[in-house]
């Protein structure tokens, strides 16, 4: 990403591109990913995923807060999700 803008969308974004390499690799039989993550300034999470190429990504920290979170697990699983411990309360 250019600048120091934060897009709202880039957990979904960077969880989507997760998600398909990780199915892309399982079809192909094997694969290596990394994922990293830096907390930046205003607490921007800095995800880089290495799978081929690296994918950067800026994810801002009201992005991990319950709500968003579970709307996010919702979006990817396709299903009703419920609060647990991976999503941040404040």
């Amino acid at each position: 990403m250019e600048g120091t803008s934060v897009d709202r969308g880039q957990l979904v974004t960077a969880m989507k591109k997760i998600d398909a390499e990780v199915r892309d690799g399982l079809k192909h039989g094997h694969f290596e990913i990394t994922i990293t993550c830096s907390v930046g300034n205003k607490g921007v999470r800095e995800l880089v995923l290495k799978a081929g190429k690296n994918h950067r990504y800026r994810i801002a920290f009201e992005d991990l807060k319950s709500d968003t979170c579970l709307r996010l697990k919702r979006k990817l699983a396709g299903v009703h999700a419920r609060r647990t411990n991976d999503c941040v309360d404040e």
